[in-house]
């Protein structure tokens, strides 16, 4: 491996160890985290700091992420397929039920909050981009899930603790949900991780059997009845399948 592509490789490793941290990290921290002798990891970060990547607070010795580091993923997103064919069906949904609108896709043992349309209405459920939540509770995680193999299942399933009052800590029963959502193509959850929250998800594949993203309808449970399910279902599915459409081979 050449010198330019190992440093290469460095200097995004610790850009990506900024993942899910709100209030910045110091270099020796970020030595530990990237397992980089802290010379190296310095005098990497100096060189990510005079190229506006990251920024280094004088007084408490904390980088954060600078102007480049935003305006590399607002790059991204820009030219992302899957966020660009799906947040025309998600602003229809939007509109339509006045609900928040997410799309979650698989990062390992994790699910993430990919995009976000805000609902309409002044009681929401909101949850920042980038944000993560466990593989193992949840309507949307159950999506992702539908076809893993059952030995993945188990393992995913392995470390279940409570979140909320209705998580499901029975890990058969929660491995079921997750297989029933190939036969019915959507799952529903309530007060699993946040109390008082509903969420209704349903798959969006990019291939046969295989899971691109999850697409959910959440806000408050009081909202979401029968009713309101009846209706929001079968108009989860036919976006998700829009999406698919654009998306298959």
């Amino acid at each position: 491996m050449s010198t330019d592509s190992s440093l290469l490789k460095k200097g995004l490793a610790i850009l990506l160890s900024f993942k899910n941290t709100k209030t910045g990290q110091t270099a020796s921290e970020i030595s530990k985290k990237v397992e980089l002798p802290f010379s190296t990891t310095f005098r990497i970060l100096k060189a990510l700091e005079d190229e506006r990547f990251l920024e280094r607070d004088p007084e408490s010795k904390r980088y954060q992420p600078s102007y480049n580091y935003y305006r590399m993923g607002i790059i991204a997103r820009e030219s992302d397929i899957l966020r660009r064919i799906s947040l025309p069906v998600m602003e229809n949904l939007r509109r339509r039920f006045q609900e928040t609108v997410i799309l979650y896709v698989r990062d390992g043992d994790l699910r993430v909050y990919y995009e976000q349309l805000e609902g309409s209405q002044s009681l929401k459920r909101m949850e920042r981009v980038g944000a993560t939540a466990p593989l193992w509770v949840g309507s949307a995680s159950r999506c992702l899930l539908a076809w893993t193999s059952d030995e993945e299942l188990e393992r995913i399933h392995a470390n279940i603790r409570p979140l909320c009052i209705n998580t499901i800590l029975d890990k058969d029963v929660a491995i079921q949900k997750i297989k029933a959502v190939r036969e019915t193509g959507y799952s529903i959850s309530t007060s699993e991780r946040e109390e008082g929250v509903c969420s209704v998800s349903v798959p969006v594949v990019d291939s046969p059997e295989n899971v691109a993203a999850s697409l959910t309808l959440t806000g408050p449970a009081s909202r979401f009845n029968d009713v309101a399910l009846r209706e929001m279902i079968p108009a989860l599915k036919a976006a998700a399948q829009s999406i698919s459409d654009q998306l298959l081979p």
